[in-house]
C-alpha cells in the first residue's frame, strides 16, 4: 500500500538517516541527525514516484546532501572565531582528503562509487543507470578503490606506523 500523505512516507524511512550521519560525520552527532530527519520529511514532501526512483534510492541522496550542507556551514568561521575546527572533530581531515580525492576520479569512476555506495544500487542496476555492462561497472568500481588506496595511502595505519615490537 502507498502511504497517503508525505508523513507516512518519511516516518516508514526514519532508519535512513542515522547512517548516513554516522557515516558522514564517524558519530551519531544531534544537530545532524536533527536536520537528516528533516531533509527525510522535505524529501517525502518533493517526492514524485512518476520518475521511476525509489523513495529510499531518492530519500538517501536528499538526507546526504543536506547533512553535507549542514556540515560545510559549520566549518565555515564566524568572523573572530579562532577555533581549530579539526580540535573539534579529528576525523574532519581526513573526510575532507577522501572527499577530494572522490572528486579527482574520473566521471565514471565517480559515478560507479556514487551509484553503488551513495544510492545503494546493485552491481547490476548501477551498471545499467550508467549505460554499460556488469563487467565495466566492476571495474570501473574496482579503479575507484585502487585510485584511492593510492591517493589517501594506508588510513588508519599511522598510529601503528611509530610502533616497535616490545
Amino acid at each position: 500500500m502507498q502511504p497517503s500523505f508525505p508523513g507516512e512516507l518519511a516516518t516508514g524511512h526514519l532508519h535512513l538517516v542515522r547512517p548516513i550521519v554516522l557515516r558522514l560525520t564517524g558519530r551519531l552527532d544531534a544537530d545532524c541527525i536533527a536536520t537528516g530527519y528533516l531533509a527525510l520529511v522535505l524529501a517525502a514532501a518533493k517526492f514524485d514516484p512518476g520518475r521511476g526512483v525509489p523513495f529510499a534510492a531518492f530519500a538517501r541522496t536528499e538526507i546526504h546532501n543536506r547533512v553535507c550542507e549542514s556540515l560545510r556551514k559549520r566549518r565555515v568561521p564566524e568572523t573572530g572565531d579562532v577555533e581549530d575546527p579539526q580540535a573539534e572533530d579529528p576525523g574532519l581531515e581526513l573526510r575532507i582528503d577522501i572527499q577530494r580525492a572522490i572528486e579527482a576520479l574520473p566521471e565514471p569512476q565517480r559515478l560507479q562509487l556514487h551509484l553503488r555506495f551513495w544510492k545503494g544500487l546493485s552491481i547490476e542496476d548501477a551498471a545499467r543507470e550508467a549505460g554499460c555492462s556488469r563487467t565495466v561497472a566492476v571495474e570501473r568500481r574496482r579503479a575507484a578503490i585502487a585510485a584511492l588506496r593510492v591517493k589517501l595511502g594506508p588510513v588508519g595505519q599511522e598510529k601503528d606506523a611509530g610502533r616497535t615490537a616490545a
